[in-house]
């Protein structure tokens, strides 16, 4: 499928092997496609005010000199909160909640297919793309782009104040990512928002894909 106005992607990683592989494997989807070797690189490419604008990027989190934590330090320290995919081949779990807290998108698990690669980017730029009005129908979905931008409190309020019902399964989900980043949070009558929930860097790296529910 070749997207109608192409999204542009940057990929950054200090392996050109990596950043070669994940270039051609996006090139043949219709993305347009810039890397960068490091943060700085990076960091310097999304601060040109002049060039055209990047719509995701995928991040290596372990890189030398500047990693991929600290890249999203300071985007989020300039107030720039463009979705960016995560990419490692391990993440402990002080890593993952940080990454959470500064509003990753998704996970890219090295080594990993184009195909898995693909879907990543291309549900990252659906999501992008999709209406407000879209969004504000589906509470869910609307919690999760706020929660995916470090913007927690929205996401505690888009789930506490539906409109319509949601599956319990995606409550769970939603309420254990919440939590994670959270634990204080509570619904409208002063309840917790849900029990207290034990998962491993692994399991939230999936649940906030939306491959699995969690085990609240």
């Amino acid at each position: 499928m070749q997207p109608s106005d192409p999204a542009r992607i940057l990929i950054v990683d200090d392996e050109p092997t990596l950043r070669l592989g994940f270039e051609y494997s996006l090139q043949t989807e219709g993305f347009a496609i810039e890397t960068a070797g490091g943060g700085d690189e990076a960091l310097d490419r999304l601060g040109e005010c002049d060039s055209v604008p990047i719509d995701v990027v995928l991040l290596d989190l372990r890189m030398p000199g500047k990693d991929g934590l600290e890249v999203l330090r300071d985007l989020r320290a300039a107030g720039n909160y463009i979705p960016v995919a995560l990419a490692s081949a391990f993440v402990d779990m002080h890593s993952l909640e940080e990454a959470l807290s500064l509003g990753v998108v998704d996970f890219v698990q090295k080594p990993t297919t184009p195909d898995c690669l693909r879907r990543v980017v291309w549900k990252i730029v659906a999501e992008e793309r999709n209406s407000s009005a879209v969004r504000a129908s589906d509470p869910m979905s609307l919690a999760r782009h706020h929660l995916r931008r470090g913007q927690r409190r929205a996401a505690l309020d888009a789930l506490k104040e539906a409109q319509n019902p949601f599956s319990t399964s995606d409550q769970s989900a939603l309420c254990a990512l919440i939590h994670l980043l959270e634990p204080d949070c509570s619904t409208n009558d002063g309840e917790p928002c849900c029990d207290e929930v034990n998962l491993s860097a692994s399991e939230v790296v999936e649940l906030i894909a939306g491959e699995v529910v969690a085990r609240v």
